[in-house]
């Protein structure tokens, strides 16, 4: 059964959770550095000046992705069957079912690369995004994927989707712009990575499930 998080082990998780986020990130380095829709959203872009090139850089992580799924690399192929076991796509965020993040859909498959189940930890994710807000575009934000990632990674799989899906609904009934909100708002505290605080945010919902359950 999935037992609370205690406050010393929240504070442990966002240090794992930054040092997650460094390592992959040297890992990444080698590959064309683009930058994920929603980190296009966290950038201030008021004028709108570098919309295009911007447009561009999402472009080019897709087909980049796609160009891995045709020469048939594993990682592309095992990452495309995931999300089409939970009904997604893998392409235009703006379409419903389809999942433009495909950066950090990769970041959440590296997690556990290289363990005795790869790709656990993105199956648990997608999971609990279907069970959560169906093929809600919202809630396939790439902070919300990462943050939720690095929860089930640092959970060593134990919580349950579905009841977790069922926690993020009565913790954040507004939806994923709720616990994005929320995350902004740990964030402005801690001083953290978006997708940290997400996972933290999570983490709330997650605490509040386990507490309530007879």
């Amino acid at each position: 059964m999935s037992t609370a998080l205690e406050n010393a082990e929240v504070a442990d998780l966002l240090m794992v959770l930054s040092q997650a986020a460094e390592a992959l990130a040297h890992r990444l380095r080698p590959q064309p550095d683009v930058p994920d829709l929603e980190d296009v959203h966290e950038q201030e872009d008021p004028a709108g000046t570098d919309g295009k090139a911007r447009g561009g850089q999402q472009k080019a992580a897709l087909d980049a992705h796609k160009a891995a799924v045709a020469a048939e690399v594993a990682r592309a192929l095992t990452i495309e069957s995931i999300a089409g076991r939970y009904g997604f796509r893998i392409g235009d965020g703006n379409r419903k079912g389809y999942i433009a993040a495909v950066k950090a859909l990769e970041a959440v498959y590296d997690l556990d690369a290289n363990t005795l189940e790869p790709g656990r930890a993105l199956d648990l994710t997608l999971h609990t995004v279907r069970a959560w807000q169906d093929l809600s575009s919202t809630a396939v934000h790439g902070e919300i994927l990462r943050g939720l990632g690095v929860f089930y990674a640092r959970r060593g799989f134990g919580a349950d989707p579905t009841a977790l899906a069922a926690a993020l609904e009565a913790k954040y009934p507004s939806g994923p712009q709720q616990l994005l909100d929320r995350a902004r708002l740990l964030r402005a505290d801690k001083r953290e990575s978006l997708f940290v605080c997400v996972a933290a945010a999570v983490v709330e919902a997650h605490n509040v499930e386990v507490w309530e359950t007879p």
